[in-house]
């Protein structure tokens, strides 16, 4: 072996240009694999870092034609007032409103996204904080001190991942919010479409904090910027969920027939196609690409 090591030296150093190229080829090959590959096993092999992510749904509602909308809050409010009918299906509603707020920080004010989270959200995903806690029930009162769950990038961004950001104080819309508790890295929900990308949330807060100030949740009519969740039961399926919800939503088209007259169904899509629609099969086909790649290489 070490006859044969010595003689593959002695080759490539009489072709150190052909070495060189080789020696780069094979990493570029290599390393650009290993990064495409993190992403697919990312999105297909380890899939969502929630608790039986495959029970989570958006829920939306859907017309006679097939057109599809996310619910207004008063349409949440009555879904989640006939939780009792749809035992046995479903476990649980969220609800999630997002907004730009404007988050002062030493080097100056910066937009962010803000998620508003009805009671219940981070138990119904699934998530513990990597630090800290999420809301309690007097959080989520109205006229509660501001409290804010931040996420993994801002804590390292603005905080350098240092635990005193737990009880620290930031602004928040020119309000004084204290932080309360840090999401792992990787939780991101839900994305809110801006200038042509998916922005994840940099905090989160209860909804509460939302209403106080803006009236866009009173509106039956508003469908922007809003999420709806639901977790399935354990024996639960999306057909079925959808046939519980039908009822419901036939009863809503007839008592508010401006707002809702021919939306008369709901559609559920899993969060993985939420979250990455399209972009699943595109990551398979550079996958493949990478794959052939490498072993041109």
């Amino acid at each position: 072996m070490w006859s044969d090591v010595r003689t593959a030296f002695r080759s490539l150093r009489r072709a150190p240009v052909y070495a060189g190229v080789s020696v780069l080829t094979l990493a570029l090959a290599i390393g650009s694999a290993a990064a495409v590959f993190s992403v697919v096993d990312a999105v297909f092999v380890r899939g969502l870092p929630y608790r039986d992510a495959g029970r989570l749904r958006t829920i939306y509602e859907e017309s006679e034609t097939g057109g599809r909308r996310v619910p207004s809050y008063p349409t949440y409010l009555d879904w989640r007032a006939e939780s009792p009918a749809l035992r046995g299906a479903i476990d649980g509603f969220a609800f999630i409103r997002g907004d730009g707020v404007m988050i002062q920080n030493p080097e100056g004010p910066e937009r962010s996204i803000a998620a508003f989270v009805t009671p219940g959200f981070f138990a119904l995903m699934g998530m513990q904080p990597e630090i800290g806690r999420t809301f309690l029930p007097d959080d989520e009162l109205p006229g509660s001190p501001r409290v804010a769950v931040i996420s993994h990038e801002f804590f390292v961004k603005r905080f350098n991942a240092s635990p005193s950001a737990i009880g620290a104080t930031i602004s928040v819309d020119s309000v004084p919010t204290k932080v309360i508790g840090v999401m792992p890295r990787g939780f991101a929900f839900p994305n809110f479409a801006g200038g042509g990308f998916w922005l994840p949330p940099t905090l989160w807060q209860p909804i509460a904090v939302f209403q106080a100030t803006k009236t866009a949740l009173t509106k039956r009519s508003l469908h922007v910027d809003s999420r709806a969740i639901i977790r399935m039961s354990e024996h639960g399926d999306p057909a079925g969920v959808s046939a519980a919800m039908r009822t419901i939503e036939q009863r809503l088209a007839r008592e508010y027939p401006v707002e809702q007259a021919r939306w008369t169904s709901v559609r559920t899509s899993s969060l993985s196609d939420e979250m990455f629609g399209p972009l699943s099969t595109t990551l398979l086909m550079i996958g493949g690409a990478i794959a052939l790649v490498l072993l041109l290489a």
